[in-house]
Parts: structure tokens; C-alpha cells; sequence
């Protein structure tokens, strides 16, 4: 038993040491007093006696590959000497640990942000996380990483100087509820799988990808930030880290299992869990409390995604996010292709709109016995011409194949309708080579024989009808009531006899 909860999950068979390790994490936690699991938080097992997580935000452990590396003061009234200048202006952003304030960089007239531990928490812990984070940022040199342009110090404290990016979060917009911004988060992600890929091609997983870690500039730059949870992978292409580091929300089993390392597989599932955002507008993990998020992630059980959301798009966040790292894509490139062909072809969307829309039209023509017969056929071809479109580009889609079907079926029950069995016999010709919903189809095929019988009926009654008159006009007592010389009742008898022979 786990806190009350059977060992045994929904997915995952929780062993001893899986089961010891999530409770440790929890109590932590719980000590640490963590309320928001889309935050980015850091629990470790060995930090240094009086350090608390409550107000870390990136914890990390002492990283003694750096320590040696001279250390330079870079403002007078920030102590030391003044080998450059810089003016500190205003109050830009804070996190749990460390706060950001923009300047200006005077020896080269530009601005720039500074990143320093908040006053309080400037603990050795703290300071080396910082530092750390400036040393893995200074070997990324992408234009979807923000460059870091000095590490320096004040009093023994460090400063990270780096570039100034003035725009907005992403988390500020990801997930608007239309196709334009669908359309954009997904360019944005892009962007994001470009930066991963080349940290990861240098031996760096990020480990805190989500929205709120991407910036999208004012000229439609995309950064993403907030590397103090990145690690460097081992000559293996693994790290075994004695805690979780990260933001639940987003988290990757392997992430708070505390048996498995972290490969570069860990980053793609946080991709797949960031188009997850963009698809359902939250993080994949949810719960009350840490724990139901912590299993949450542990699990990853496959989620049902709502009937609006795009099919293809789904099965891609699904794969990236599978509980087992093999069954993930193989690497950041391949999840990147998957999105960048479904953006490729996105104009496929509109037309499949356009088309469900002119079918929806026909349907309520149809139900309400609309008479205006050109704007029918008007509406149904402009459907058809958008399904035919989409399947020249794309011959395996099977909502176009439906669409497509779906229009020739209502058009076969409006010729029905209108008595044309000829032209509705040829439309039920072409759509049993189509592939076809068969029980519709056989609806269809009944409403056309009932159809059809109803008319034999009807011109049979017609023709008895006409016989019968013809019989009662060619007797005396008729003639001499209608007063008809011969003449005329050889031209009545022809006319009848034309109209039968009809």
C-alpha cells in the first residue's frame, strides 16, 4: 500500500522501491508546501543541512566541474571591481529562486537581462544551480536559445547576463480555440523542437519543457528558456538523478520513478506533453494533490481526447507521451517531421471545414424540404469539389472519403425526392464503389425501391384510369350526351390511345 492507494495502478505495477521513492517524494513535497503542480520545482535526497525546497524553484546539487572558473565583479555598486558597466533598470520577472531585472550593458550600449539568486536565498546550493545553468546555456548557441553574454559576480554572488527579449510568454496564448491559433502553436513547437534537437545533439536534455518556458518575441522569435533543470547525458546517453527536478504537470514517468535514467527520450515525452497543452489547453497530469499528479505521470494511461480535436494531432501526442520510453518517437527529429507534416498540409483542415459545412447544409435542406433546387446542387458540388481536392493530396484521408460519400447520398435521397430514379439510380451506382457507410447506403437503396414501386403503382392506376375513360366515351349513350360527330371521336380515341401507349 502506498498512502491508502494499492500499489498496483490502472497501468503500472508499482515495485517496492518505485512505491518508496514516490512516497518520498510526496512527503517532500508536502513539506515543501508545493500547491501548484505546474510549477517548476527541484527535490533532492542529500541537500545540503537546512535547505528546504518551499522557495526553489530549480534546485540543483553543487557541480564541481565548475567551481574552479575565475569569478569577475562587474559593478561598483554591486561590489568589486568594474571591469564593464552595466545599469540596472527595472524589475522584469521573478522565480522561486532567482529574479530578473533588465539593464543596459554600457560597453556596448545594449540591453540586456540580469539573473541573480533573490536576496535569502543566495545558499551555496542556489548559487552553483545558477551557475550551472549559465555554463549549459553558454555551450548552446541557437537562435532559439536566448545567449548568455557573461557570468560575473557581486559580493561571491552570481549574475547571468543574457540577451533581452522583449515579447511575450506563451503559455499567455498557447491553446486559443481556433484554427489560426492552432495553426501558430503549432509553428511555435516547431521552433521548440529545433532548440531541443541541437541541445540534445550536444549532449543536453532541458527536462522542463512547457509553454511557460517558451517566449515568442515581437518579431515572431521563438526562445525557449529556463534552463536550470537541463542536465548533461553521460558517454551512455543517460543521468540518474537522486530526486525530481522539473514541473509535474508535464513530468515524464521516468522523471519521478527514481529507478529509471533520463535520456534524451525524457525531452520528447515533455514535447509530447506540451502539444498536449496545445490540444487541451492544461498539462497532460492533473490531480488534487502531488501524489494523484506524481501517478499521473507514472502511469501516463493514454488520454480521450475530445471529438473536436484533430485525429491526426492526437495520435502524435499519444506516441510521444507512451509510458514506455522505446514506444515514444525515436528521436526529436522524427516527432518534429510528424508535426511539420500535419502543418504542411493543414490547408487539407480548411477544405474538410468547408466540406462538412456544405454537407451540414444539405442535410438541413433535405429535413426542411427546401425547394430552391439550385442552391442544392450549388452547395453539394462545392462539397464534393473540397473532399476531391483533399483526396488528390492526400488519398488515404477518411473523413474526405466520408464527406465525400455522405454528399452523394443526400443528393441520391433529394432525386428520390423529386422522383428522378434514373439520375438516383446513378448515384447509388457510384457510391457502392466508394467506400460507404453500408447501413446508410441500404437506407438509401430501400427509400429508392419503396420509390419506384409507388410510381409503377401510380402510372398503373393512371393507365386504368385512362382505359376506363375511353371505354365510357366510345359508348351511344355517351356520344349522344356529348353530342360528338365522328370527327371528333376518332380524335378522342387517338389522343387516348397515344397517352397509353405512353
Amino acid at each position: 500500500m502506498l498512502l491508502g492507494l494499492p500499489c498496483r495502478t490502472d497501468r503500472y505495477l508499482m515495485t517496492k522501491s518505485v512505491s518508496d521513492h514516490v512516497e518520498w517524494l510526496e512527503a517532500a513535497a508536502k513539506q515543501a508546501g508545493v500547491v501548484d503542480y505546474s510549477k517548476t520545482i527541484g527535490i533532492f535526497s542529500d541537500l545540503p543541512p537546512g535547505t528546504t525546497t518551499a522557495d526553489v524553484e530549480r534546485q540543483r546539487l553543487p557541480v564541481n566541474d565548475y567551481l574552479g572558473i575565475p569569478r569577475k565583479a562587474i559593478h561598483a555598486q554591486l561590489g568589486g571591481e568594474c571591469p564593464f558597466e552595466i545599469i540596472i533598470g527595472d524589475h522584469v520577472d521573478s522565480g522561486g529562486m532567482a529574479d530578473v531585472d533588465a539593464a543596459i550593458q554600457v560597453s556596448l550600449s545594449r540591453e540586456v537581462v540580469i539573473k541573480r539568486v533573490k536576496q535569502g536565498l543566495d545558499s551555496q546550493a542556489n548559487c552553483d544551480a545558477l551557475r550551472r545553468e549559465a555554463m549549459i546555456m553558454g555551450k548552446l548557441e541557437h537562435p532559439n536559445i536566448p545567449p548568455v553574454h557573461e557570468l560575473a559576480y557581486a559580493d561571491g554572488v552570481p549574475l547571468v547576463l543574457m540577451k533581452r527579449i522583449h515579447g511575450i510568454g506563451w503559455d499567455g496564448t498557447v491553446g486559443v480555440q481556433s484554427r489560426e491559433g492552432l495553426l501558430a502553436d503549432l509553428q511555435t513547437l516547431i521552433q521548440v523542437c529545433h532548440a531541443v534537437e541541437y541541445a540534445q545533439s550536444k549532449g543536453i536534455v532541458h527536462l522542463d519543457i512547457k509553454p511557460a518556458n517558451v517566449m515568442i518575441g515581437d518579431f515572431g522569435e521563438v526562445c525557449l528558456l529556463d534552463w536550470g533543470c537541463a542536465v548533461e547525458l553521460d558517454v551512455n546517453g543517460q543521468c540518474q538523478l537522486n530526486g525530481f527536478q522539473g514541473t509535474p504537470s508535464y513530468a515524464a514517468p521516468e522523471m519521478v520513478e527514481g529507478s529509471q535514467p533520463l535520456t534524451h527520450q525524457t525531452d520528447i515525452y515533455q514535447l509530447g506533453a506540451t502539444l498536449h497543452h496545445i490540444l487541451t489547453g492544461q498539462g497532460p497530469h492533473k490531480g488534487r494533490t502531488f501524489l494523484d499528479v506524481v501517478l499521473s505521470a507514472l502511469n501516463s494511461p493514454d488520454y480521450d481526447y475530445a471529438e473536436d480535436v484533430d485525429v491526426v494531432l492526437s495520435a502524435i501526442a499519444k506516441k510521444a507521451t507512451s509510458r514506455e520510453p522505446a514506444d515514444r518517437y525515436r528521436d526529436v527529429a522524427s516527432f518534429r517531421d510528424a508535426i511539420e507534416e500535419h502543418v504542411r498540409y493543414f490547408h487539407i483542415y480548411e477544405l474538410m471545414h468547408s466540406a462538412e459545412q456544405n454537407c451540414q447544409s444539405l442535410r438541413d435542406a433535405i429535413e426542411s424540404a427546401e425547394r430552391n433546387a439550385f442552391s442544392f446542387y450549388q452547395r453539394a458540388f462545392e462539397g464534393r469539389f473540397a473532399c476531391q481536392q483533399v483526396l488528390k493530396m492526400r488519398p488515404e484521408n477518411e473523413e474526405a472519403h466520408r464527406v465525400n460519400t455522405e454528399i452523394l447520398l443526400l443528393l441520391a435521397t433529394h432525386e428520390i425526392k423529386l422522383i428522378q430514379m434514373a439520375t438516383a439510380r446513378e448515384l447509388i451506382k457510384e457510391i457502392r464503389n466508394l467506400p460507404h457507410d453500408a447501413a446508410a447506403l441500404r437506407e438509401v437503396e430501400h427509400r429508392y425501391h419503396e420509390t419506384e414501386i409507388e410510381q409503377q403503382r401510380a402510372d398503373e392506376l393512371s393507365t386504368q384510369i385512362q382505359y376506363k375513360l375511353l371505354e365510357k366515351l366510345q359508348s351511344p349513350d355517351a356520344r349522344e350526351e356529348l353530342g360528338m360527330g365522328v370527327a371528333q371521336q376518332q380524335v378522342l380515341w387517338r389522343r387516348g390511345s397515344a397517352r397509353s401507349c405512353r
